[in-house]
């Protein structure tokens, strides 16, 4: 009806990338000649799936006028990943595979996800409104090895679960007709990635002590509208971090992780200005 909405969205994706390419360190390739160079496929497909579901109300309770959003959100992603592996240029194009190098990789990774949050932006006078949130993560991440990396069969999983709750304050005062006075203090949390939390280790899947993002953020800004066609934005914010994490790759030559308390705090300004002219 007017005053309540319901809106409902399912999607879903899927992704498949084979890609065949030289061999990427110096021992796989002794020369610039090709057909000394060791071929790899790094075969990846990708499947994401959800359904988020999002209620929109108007109501008037404690006398105050308030306008709630509410929402769940159920996610499930799927990584299949084999890396292919041959002696050379030859054995690549004739199909000689090569049992001791052969399979690479060959794992998959799963996320599964519930989020859902409620936020109510409350009309506390004429001027002021006040915007509480709370929203709750709930994630599993699972990593599955098929081989190990000389491509023996040796099938081994691991699994991980975090659940965190996201609290958070908003406010915006309208000072006069052209100046919004805002600002907010906001808990931020972001989780491990599966390949980050979940490894091989020895041929065997385990799970890796590694915590999730932390921080508080908040900022304090005003708007102003000089004109029709010019606008001015100024804020300062701090976001605390308790925990930023900072993950090696294997590209970098390390998988290493390190974990720490970090502090990023600044000014933002922003302003434009619309120009129009009439046609003759």
């Amino acid at each position: 009806n007017a005053d309540q909405r319901l809106l409902t969205s399912v999607y879903g994706a899927y992704f498949d990338r084979d890609w065949w390419r030289q061999a990427s360190t110096s021992t796989d390739c002794s020369s610039r000649d090709l057909s000394d160079c060791r071929v790899d496929g790094r075969l990846r497909n990708y499947t994401t799936m959800g359904i988020d579901s999002r209620w929109f109300g108007k109501h008037s309770a404690l006398g105050v006028q308030s306008e709630l959003e509410a929402g769940i959100k159920l996610q499930s992603e799927i990584q299949k990943r084999r890396q292919e592996r041959y002696a050379d240029y030859a054995s690549f194009l004739n199909d000689v595979r090569n049992s001791t190098i052969f399979m690479q990789e060959n794992q998959d990774r799963r996320t599964q996800a519930i989020s859902a949050f409620a936020s109510n932006r409350m009309q506390i006078s004429e001027k002021l409104t006040l915007t509480p949130i709370l929203r709750v993560e709930h994630i599993r991440h699972e990593r599955n090895f098929f081989a190990t990396a000389s491509g023996t069969p040796n099938p081994s999983s691991a699994d991980a679960t975090l659940t965190e709750l996201v609290p958070g304050v908003g406010a915006t005062y309208q000072i006069d007709a052209s100046k919004l006075l805002y600002g907010g203090v906001h808990r931020g949390f972001s989780p491990p990635r599966v390949e980050d939390t979940l490894i091989a280790s020895s041929g065997a899947a385990t799970s890796v002590d590694l915590n999730s993002e932390r921080s508080i953020n908040a900022e304090l800004g005003l708007r102003s509208s000089q004109s029709a066609n010019l606008f001015f934005d100024a804020a300062v914010f701090r976001n605390d971090f308790s925990n930023l994490v900072q993950v090696g790759s294997i590209a970098g030559g390390s998988t290493a992780y390190s974990e720490g308390k970090a502090l990023f705090q600044g000014v933002e300004l922003a302003r434009s200005e619309e120009h129009t002219s009439e046609l003759q």
